[in-house]
C-alpha cells in the first residue's frame, strides 16, 4: 500500500519529484506530470531512501515522508516520521537534508529523533 506522499515545492530538471513511502522506505519518483487519471499508471519507486538497519537506530522498522521538503541554503530539509522494532506503536519524528539538485541524495540524517511522545496511552 503507497502512503504518505509529497511533492517537492519545485521541479527538479523540469520534473516533479513524489516521495511516498511502500513499506518499509520512503521511494522518490521524479515525473512529467501529475496527471494520474486511473488509467493503469503508477509511480514505480524509481529511487528509495531506506530504512536504518542498526538494530539500535530509532528508525529501522518503517520511515516516511511528513511535509513537503522545504529549500535551504544547504539543501532540502526533509522531515521524516519513523518507527522502529523495539518500540513499533510510537512514531518519532526526524530530519534529512537532501542534495539540492539531487535529492535522492541523502547529505546528512538525523542518528536521533529530533520529536517523540514521552507519554504512552
Amino acid at each position: 500500500m503507497d502512503k504518505n506522499a509529497c511533492i517537492l515545492p519545485e521541479k527538479i530538471n523540469g520534473k516533479y519529484v513524489i516521495f511516498h513511502r511502500i513499506f518499509p522506505e520512503i521511494l522518490i519518483d521524479f515525473v512529467d506530470d501529475l496527471d494520474f487519471d486511473g488509467e493503469g499508471r503508477w509511480l514505480e519507486g524509481q529511487f528509495k531512501i531506506p530504512i536504518m538497519e542498526s538494530a539500535s537506530s530509532w528508525d529501522s522498522r518503517k520511515v516516511a515522508a511528513g511535509p513537503p521538503p522545504m529549500r535551504t541554503k544547504d539543501g532540502w530539509l526533509f522531515i521524516y516520521h519513523a518507527i522502529d522494532d523495539k518500540d513499533e506503536f510510537r512514531y518519532k519524528i526526524g530530519a534529512m537534508l537532501l542534495d539540492i539538485n539531487y535529492p535522492p541524495k541523502v547529505l546528512a540524517r538525523t542518528t536521533h529523533p529530533i520529536l517523540e511522545p514521552l507519554a504512552r496511552l
